[in-house]
């Protein structure tokens, strides 16, 4: 009974996202994110390009000019292409599961395994790495000696799995989902 009702609110919790999401669109919360983007972009870009020019005392003002389109076009890259990845994977995410047919689709499926595979990797590299098992030098886990257990390694193994589990994750579902506008966009006859 308990587990029904804690399904049935998980599913009201996912159905109001997407209705959310479906408000907001995901096309316009892109192109409003990119437009974001681009003027934090041209704004730390606008600040810096005096100093820089200074500092490093071009001889060539084209070297200038390509050198700050290129850290306009880094900047914003960094800054829109998580929101990007984000949208697309919980687009990816939300539009493919129906709770109550058929399940997450099997795109979904793969990746939490592998997101969950790579995440207890890293966890277990960053535990045995705290414990004095591998790599050398001491932590601040562990003095000199070896270590098997201690709840700062545990915590430390808990947050890396997380970070790297939902990084992967979303990693997965957002290529998936780019490759599948691609590969639509390029075998359409125009």
């Amino acid at each position: 009974m308990a587990k029904s009702k804690a399904f049935s609110f998980i599913a009201r919790i996912a159905e109001w996202f997407v209705n959310l999401g479906r408000k907001v669109g995901a096309r316009r919360a892109l192109f409003v994110w990119s437009a974001i983007s681009f003027a934090m972009a041209l704004m730390v870009v606008w600040t810096v390009a005096p100093d820089s020019y200074v500092v490093n005392g071009f001889w060539n003002i084209n070297g200038f000019i390509i050198s700050q389109i290129k850290t306009l076009l880094l900047i914003f890259l960094e800054v829109f292409t998580p929101m990007f990845m984000l949208i697309v994977a919980a687009k990816y995410i939300f539009d493919r599961v129906n709770i109550k047919a058929n399940g997450m689709s099997r795109t979904l499926k793969i990746s939490f395994a592998a997101a969950a595979f790579v995440g207890i990797a890293a966890a277990t590299l960053n535990y045995l790495d705290a414990g004095n098992f591998i790599g050398a030098g001491t932590g601040s886990y562990c003095a000199a000696a070896r270590c098997f257990f201690n709840l700062k390694m545990l915590l430390l193994a808990g947050e890396v799995f997380m970070l790297y589990g939902v990084g992967t994750l979303l990693l997965l579902l957002a290529l998936r989902g780019i490759y599948t506008e691609l590969s639509y966009m390029l075998a359409k006859n125009n």
